[in-house]
């Protein structure tokens, strides 16, 4: 009866072994997935607060707009985990915040005299 009971203790053990393997794995296998595009997202939100301060809303509001579009589109696709997705579309933000600040700096300079 003791060999039994060994063999019992035994199974439970490797089965509970290969469950914590497993989950082991797919903890490692989900922080492997891709990680949250943390510095991307700051890097787009610092940028569109320098076109907000360059005056992009006035003088350049399509690409300004665009670039709060895609900040926006960013955070949702991040709280959806979707992190690649979360990433690239922060990229595009910055790009399109750089853009709107220096069309605004640009229009600035040949309209001196516009209102702020």
């Amino acid at each position: 009866m003791v060999p039994s009971l060994r063999t019992k203790r035994n199974n439970l053990s490797l089965s509970s072994f290969l469950k914590r393997g497993f989950f082991i794995f797919i903890l490692f296998f989900l922080s492997c997935a891709g990680t949250a595009p943390k510095k991307e997202y700051a890097q787009a939100k610092m940028a569109i607060l320098g076109a907000e301060e360059a005056g992009a809303s006035l003088y350049a509001p399509l690409s300004y707009n665009k670039a709060q579009d895609y900040l926006k589109r960013s955070e949702r696709a991040f709280y959806e985990r979707l992190y690649s997705e979360a990433r690239r579309l922060a990229l595009l933000a910055k790009e399109k915040a750089e853009e709107a600040e220096e069309s605004a700096l640009q229009k600035k300079k040949t309209q001196p005299d516009a209102t702020e």
